[in-house]
C-alpha cells in the first residue's frame, strides 16, 4: 500500500487495498503504512479515508479497545472525533473512562460546548464523568453553570461540580463553603485540604457548626477545627479553648477536657497560632503537666505549626 501510495494516481485499487486493511479488526498495520507512506496529498488523503467517525465509532465498540488506535484516529482527526468519544464515555466502564477523558481534555477548550451539552440529559455516572473533561479544560465553556450541580443527590457528581468551581478564583470560595457543609465526608475533606493554613471568617463558622457534627467521623472533626484554627478572632481563641478544656464547674479549677481526636486537635491549633495569647495558657499549663504523653507533646512542639 505504502508503494502504491507513491507511484499511482489517487484510484480505485488504493482505495481498495486500505479499505480491505481498515476492515480488519486490528487496524495498526493500517496506520503503520500511512504513517510510512511518502508526505504529499494521497497520504493525507487517504488518512482522511480511513479516520472516519464510523471507523472510530467501530473502534470504540470493541470488547477490548486498542488504545493506541485509537489515539492515533483521534490525533488525526481532532475534534470530529468528539462525538465518537462522548458516545463511549457516557457508557464507559471505569477501566475505559480514564483513557476517554484524557483523549477528549487533550481536544482542548473547543470540546468545551460540546461536552456541556450533554450533561443535563445524561445519567449520574456519566455526569460526573462529563463534569471531569470539563474540570480538565483550561476555561469553561459561555453559558455553563457548574454551581447547578452542588446540591445534586449523587455524591460523587457534586463533588466533581465543586471540585472544577475551586479551580476558579471567582467561585473559589462559595464552592469551599458548599463543600465544608456537604453531607458527604470525602468532599468536606476536599475543601478542608484548601483551608489547612488560611481559613477565612465563612469557613470558620461552619467548621464551628460541624465540631460537634454527629454525621461526621471524629477524625474529620477533628481536622476541620485544625483547620479553623488558623482564622484569627476571639470566637475561635474561645473555641478552641473550650475544646481543650472541660466545662467550668463551680468552685473547682478548671481541667482538661476529656481526651479525644477534637480535643487533641484544639490543643495542636492553640500551639500551632495562639501560643501567645494569655487565654490559651491555661491549657497549655494543664496539658504541659499530663501523664498523658500524646497531650504533653502536643504542647511541648508548640513552637511548631500544625
Amino acid at each position: 500500500l505504502a508503494m502504491g501510495i507513491e507511484i499511482q494516481v489517487l484510484g480505485e485499487p488504493v482505495w481498495r487495498s486500505a479499505d480491505a486493511l481498515a476492515s480488519r479488526d486490528d487496524l495498526a498495520p493500517l496506520l503503520d503504512l500511512l504513517d510510512a507512506a511518502p508526505e504529499g496529498w494521497m497520504r493525507e488523503a487517504l488518512w482522511r479515508h480511513v479516520a472516519t467517525v464510523d471507523r472510530l465509532q467501530q473502534q470504540l465498540a470493541r470488547a477490548q479497545v486498542n488504545v493506541a488506535v485509537v489515539q492515533r484516529m483521534v490525533t488525526r482527526m481532532q475534534l470530529s472525533a468528539a462525538d465518537p468519544l462522548l458516545d463511549r464515555l457516557e457508557t464507559s466502564d471505569d477501566r475505559v473512562a480514564p483513557m476517554l477523558i484524557d483523549m477528549l481534555a487533550a481536544l482542548g477548550d473547543d470540546i468545551g460546548p460540546l461536552v456541556a451539552a450533554r450533561i443535563s440529559g445524561a445519567r449520574w455516572a456519566a455526569q460526573r464523568l462529563l463534569l471531569i473533561v470539563l474540570g480538565k479544560l483550561t476555561t469553561l465553556p459561555a453559558g455553563f453553570i457548574p454551581r447547578e450541580f452542588i446540591r445534586h443527590p449523587d455524591g460523587l457528581v457534586r463533588r466533581e461540580s465543586l471540585r472544577m468551581l475551586m479551580k476558579h478564583p471567582e467561585t473559589r470560595e462559595q464552592a469551599i463553603a458548599a463543600s465544608l457543609s456537604d453531607p458527604d465526608e470525602r468532599i468536606v475533606r476536599l475543601a478542608l485540604g484548601a483551608y489547612m493554613t488560611n481559613c477565612p471568617r465563612g469557613a470558620a463558622t461552619i467548621l464551628m457548626s460541624r465540631a460537634d457534627d454527629p454525621t461526621l467521623s471524629a477524625d474529620l472533626r477533628a481536622l476541620g477545627i485544625r483547620a479553623l484554627s488558623s482564622f484569627k478572632s476571639p470566637e475561635t481563641l474561645a473555641f478552641l479553648v473550650g475544646c481543650a478544656l472541660g466545662k467550668k464547674r463551680l468552685f473547682r479549677p478548671r481541667a482538661l477536657a476529656a481526651k479525644s481526636p477534637e480535643m487533641l486537635a484544639a490543643l495542636t491549633g492553640l500551639a500551632a497560632h495562639w501560643r501567645d495569647e494569655p487565654a490559651a495558657k491555661q491549657a497549655f499549663d494543664l496539658a504541659a503537666g499530663s501523664s498523658d504523653a500524646e497531650i504533653s507533646d502536643t504542647v511541648s512542639r508548640r513552637g511548631g505549626t500544625a
